[in-house]
């Protein structure tokens, strides 16, 4: 019990003079812990949908993409292949290609419609930054210009197909 009600000290109009003592205004302790759980509340409320979310699913319609990629009639050793949208999709995805393969799942996929691709390929895979011993000249570049930077190579992406690409480029 606090010693100022205990001697009928007036709660706002004189100060209590024991230094034990600590004035309280009408009913502040009764609301502090309310609006306290009310605030940890708002923000467990809060935390919850940002880590969960709302479920709205996939706001993009994504699609798996895997498939081959060949140059020259053999599939490219190491590279990446870039799907770049053409038509204002809210997707792209760079992908690694190994052995001639290369594939995404559907939550990290493309939106359907129609894509430019760009391909880099190695002979060789690439090191490391880390792993770079001094002055190691780049992998032999396999693939040319026309199917990278000035690629005009296109292809389409497509709600509910499997979207299994095989990719040959000529030389």
């Amino acid at each position: 019990m606090n010693i100022c009600r205990r001697f009928n000290a007036p709660r706002l109009s004189q100060p209590c003079f024991y230094s034990a003592c600590e004035i309280k205004f009408d009913n502040s302790h009764q609301s502090m812990p309310m609006l306290l759980r009310y605030l940890s509340s708002c923000c467990l409320f809060v935390a919850l949908f940002s880590v969960v979310g709302c479920g709205e699913g996939d706001k993009f319609n994504r699609q798996a993409v895997s498939g081959t990629i060949s140059y020259d009639g053999k599939p490219l050793p190491f590279g990446n292949i870039e799907f770049a949208p053409e038509n204002g999709q809210p997707t792209n995805l760079i992908l690694e290609v190994k052995a001639g393969k290369f594939d995404a799942k559907k939550e990290f996929g493309l939106a359907p419609g129609k894509y430019t691709i760009r391909v880099q390929g190695t002979e060789t895979a690439p090191l490391p930054p880390k792993d770079v011993p001094g002055d190691v000249p780049a992998p032999k570049t396999l693939v040319p210009d026309k199917y990278n930077a000035a690629s005009k190579e296109t292809i389409e992406i497509k709600a509910g197909d499997a979207n299994e690409l095989k990719i040959d480029l000529k030389k």
